[in-house]
Protein backbone atom coordinates (compact mmCIF):
# COMPACT_ATOMS: atom_id res chain seq x y z
CA UNK A 1 0.00 0.00 0.00
CA UNK A 2 1.56 3.07 -1.24
CA UNK A 3 0.76 6.64 1.03
CA UNK A 4 2.37 9.69 1.85
CA UNK A 5 3.46 12.88 -0.05
CA UNK A 6 2.03 11.62 -3.44
CA UNK A 7 1.68 14.08 -6.11
CA UNK A 8 -1.34 15.42 -6.62
CA UNK A 9 -0.51 18.25 -9.34
CA UNK A 10 -2.77 18.38 -12.04
CA UNK A 11 -5.91 16.12 -10.55
CA UNK A 12 -9.30 16.74 -10.10
CA UNK A 13 -8.65 16.95 -6.49
CA UNK A 14 -5.79 19.67 -6.52
CA UNK A 15 -8.28 21.31 -8.78
CA UNK A 16 -11.05 21.13 -6.66
CA UNK A 17 -9.14 22.30 -4.03
CA UNK A 18 -8.13 25.20 -5.76
CA UNK A 19 -11.92 26.45 -6.00
CA UNK A 20 -12.68 25.42 -2.68
CA UNK A 21 -10.24 27.89 -1.24
CA UNK A 22 -11.63 30.72 -3.72
CA UNK A 23 -14.85 30.13 -2.92
CA UNK A 24 -14.82 33.09 0.30
CA UNK A 25 -12.85 35.55 -1.65
CA UNK A 26 -15.36 35.29 -4.80
CA UNK A 27 -18.25 35.33 -2.12
CA UNK A 28 -16.87 38.70 -0.19
CA UNK A 29 -16.29 40.15 -3.63
CA UNK A 30 -19.80 39.94 -4.60
CA UNK A 31 -21.31 41.03 -1.47
CA UNK A 32 -19.44 43.81 -1.09
CA UNK A 33 -20.36 44.64 -4.71
CA UNK A 34 -24.06 44.27 -3.59
CA UNK A 35 -24.13 45.98 -0.85
CA UNK A 36 -24.89 49.84 -0.38
CA UNK A 37 -25.22 49.91 3.46
CA UNK A 38 -21.51 50.95 5.26
CA UNK A 39 -22.57 48.66 8.13
CA UNK A 40 -23.31 45.59 6.63
CA UNK A 41 -19.61 46.15 4.59
CA UNK A 42 -18.22 46.28 7.77
CA UNK A 43 -19.17 43.27 9.07
CA UNK A 44 -18.68 41.31 5.60
CA UNK A 45 -15.34 43.07 5.80
CA UNK A 46 -14.44 41.59 9.48
CA UNK A 47 -16.16 38.16 8.53
CA UNK A 48 -14.28 37.20 5.38
CA UNK A 49 -10.45 36.26 6.46
CA UNK A 50 -12.08 34.05 9.41
CA UNK A 51 -13.73 32.65 6.32
CA UNK A 52 -10.86 32.39 4.04
CA UNK A 53 -8.61 31.10 6.78
CA UNK A 54 -11.67 28.50 7.47
CA UNK A 55 -11.78 27.04 3.95
CA UNK A 56 -8.21 27.00 3.49
CA UNK A 57 -7.83 25.18 6.83
CA UNK A 58 -10.56 22.59 5.34
CA UNK A 59 -8.53 22.75 2.10
CA UNK A 60 -5.55 21.42 3.92
CA UNK A 61 -7.19 18.64 5.61
CA UNK A 62 -8.55 17.46 2.35
CA UNK A 63 -5.05 17.70 1.27
CA UNK A 64 -3.44 15.89 4.39
CA UNK A 65 -6.03 12.94 4.10
CA UNK A 66 -4.90 12.57 0.66
CA UNK A 67 -1.56 12.76 1.30
CA UNK A 68 -1.82 9.83 3.91
CA UNK A 69 -4.10 7.53 1.47
CA UNK A 70 -3.57 5.07 -1.02
CA UNK A 71 -3.05 5.35 -4.42
CA UNK A 72 -6.87 3.64 -4.70
CA UNK A 73 -7.97 5.80 -2.04
CA UNK A 74 -6.62 8.92 -4.17
CA UNK A 75 -8.20 7.79 -7.27
CA UNK A 76 -11.40 7.12 -5.16
CA UNK A 77 -11.67 10.86 -4.09
CA UNK A 78 -10.65 12.10 -7.95
CA UNK A 79 -14.11 9.19 -8.89
CA UNK A 80 -16.30 11.17 -6.00
CA UNK A 81 -15.16 14.63 -7.78
CA UNK A 82 -15.19 13.42 -11.36
CA UNK A 83 -19.23 11.58 -10.51
CA UNK A 84 -20.41 14.46 -8.23
CA UNK A 85 -19.55 16.88 -10.88
CA UNK A 86 -17.64 19.01 -8.61
CA UNK A 87 -16.19 21.17 -10.72
CA UNK A 88 -19.47 22.05 -12.54
CA UNK A 89 -20.69 22.58 -9.19
CA UNK A 90 -17.98 25.18 -8.40
CA UNK A 91 -18.11 26.83 -11.86
CA UNK A 92 -22.31 27.32 -10.75
CA UNK A 93 -21.50 28.81 -7.59
CA UNK A 94 -18.97 31.07 -9.79
CA UNK A 95 -22.14 31.99 -12.01
CA UNK A 96 -24.83 32.34 -9.47
CA UNK A 97 -22.48 34.88 -7.86
CA UNK A 98 -24.35 37.78 -9.55
CA UNK A 99 -27.65 37.15 -7.98
CA UNK A 100 -26.78 37.45 -4.57
CA UNK A 101 -28.76 40.14 -4.04
CA UNK A 102 -31.91 38.34 -4.37
CA UNK A 103 -33.32 35.68 -2.03
CA UNK A 104 -33.90 33.45 -5.08
CA UNK A 105 -30.21 33.77 -5.51
CA UNK A 106 -29.21 33.82 -1.78
CA UNK A 107 -31.12 30.17 -1.50
CA UNK A 108 -29.41 29.18 -5.26
CA UNK A 109 -26.15 30.21 -3.56
CA UNK A 110 -26.60 28.22 -0.16
CA UNK A 111 -27.78 25.31 -2.17
CA UNK A 112 -24.77 25.59 -3.98
CA UNK A 113 -22.39 25.38 -0.95
CA UNK A 114 -24.89 22.46 0.81
CA UNK A 115 -23.93 20.36 -2.39
CA UNK A 116 -19.69 21.39 -2.01
CA UNK A 117 -20.73 20.20 1.79
CA UNK A 118 -21.95 16.88 0.86
CA UNK A 119 -18.81 16.25 -1.57
CA UNK A 120 -15.89 17.35 1.08
CA UNK A 121 -18.19 14.96 3.18
CA UNK A 122 -17.79 11.92 0.70
CA UNK A 123 -14.27 12.78 0.05
CA UNK A 124 -13.89 12.14 4.30
CA UNK A 125 -15.63 8.72 3.60
CA UNK A 126 -15.28 6.59 6.78
CA UNK A 127 -12.88 8.62 7.96
CA UNK A 128 -14.33 11.60 8.90
CA UNK A 129 -13.59 13.62 11.48
CA UNK A 130 -15.95 14.36 13.99
CA UNK A 131 -14.88 18.16 13.74
CA UNK A 132 -15.47 18.36 10.50
CA UNK A 133 -18.99 18.65 11.52
CA UNK A 134 -18.20 21.66 14.01
CA UNK A 135 -16.59 23.36 11.40
CA UNK A 136 -18.95 23.01 8.62
CA UNK A 137 -21.61 24.58 10.93
CA UNK A 138 -19.73 27.56 12.01
CA UNK A 139 -18.85 28.16 8.19
CA UNK A 140 -22.34 28.09 7.26
CA UNK A 141 -23.19 30.59 10.52
CA UNK A 142 -20.75 32.92 9.40
CA UNK A 143 -21.99 32.49 5.45
CA UNK A 144 -26.26 32.83 6.89
CA UNK A 145 -25.10 36.15 8.47
CA UNK A 146 -23.09 37.41 5.43
CA UNK A 147 -25.81 36.25 3.03
CA UNK A 148 -28.59 37.29 5.55
CA UNK A 149 -27.49 41.28 5.56
CA UNK A 150 -29.90 43.50 7.31
CA UNK A 151 -32.91 41.13 6.52
CA UNK A 152 -33.87 38.59 9.57
CA UNK A 153 -36.57 37.27 7.59
CA UNK A 154 -34.03 36.38 5.09
CA UNK A 155 -31.75 34.65 7.82
CA UNK A 156 -34.28 33.23 9.37
CA UNK A 157 -35.34 31.17 6.04
CA UNK A 158 -31.03 30.67 5.75
CA UNK A 159 -31.11 29.40 8.98
CA UNK A 160 -34.65 26.73 8.07
CA UNK A 161 -32.64 25.80 4.95
CA UNK A 162 -29.71 24.72 6.95
CA UNK A 163 -32.01 22.86 9.53
CA UNK A 164 -33.31 21.70 6.66
CA UNK A 165 -30.06 20.43 5.16
CA UNK A 166 -28.69 18.96 8.63
CA UNK A 167 -31.72 16.83 9.27
CA UNK A 168 -31.43 15.03 5.20
CA UNK A 169 -27.56 14.55 6.29
CA UNK A 170 -28.68 12.84 9.64
CA UNK A 171 -31.09 10.84 7.74
CA UNK A 172 -28.69 9.99 5.04
CA UNK A 173 -26.45 8.67 7.60
CA UNK A 174 -28.72 6.61 9.17
CA UNK A 175 -29.71 4.57 5.94
CA UNK A 176 -26.30 4.00 4.99
CA UNK A 177 -25.51 2.23 8.41
CA UNK A 178 -28.87 0.30 7.60
CA UNK A 179 -27.89 -0.46 4.54
CA UNK A 180 -23.98 -1.38 5.22
CA UNK A 181 -25.56 -3.56 7.79
CA UNK A 182 -27.90 -5.53 6.30
CA UNK A 183 -25.02 -6.00 2.99
CA UNK A 184 -22.51 -7.39 5.84
CA UNK A 185 -25.19 -9.53 7.24
CA UNK A 186 -25.87 -10.90 3.97
CA UNK A 187 -22.19 -11.42 2.96
CA UNK A 188 -22.05 -13.42 6.82
CA UNK A 189 -24.55 -15.99 6.09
Amino acid sequence: METKNQNLNGSLLDEFLKELVNIPVLMTEALLKNSSDEDEKNIITSLAPTLKIQFQELSNSIQDLASKSSKQGVAEMNQILKSSAAMDITKSFKMALPSIGSLFGKFGIQEIIFAIKKIIMALFGDKIPKWLYTILNIIDEILNTLKGGDSPKTKNMLSMAEQNFLREITLVEKLNKVRFSSENDEEED
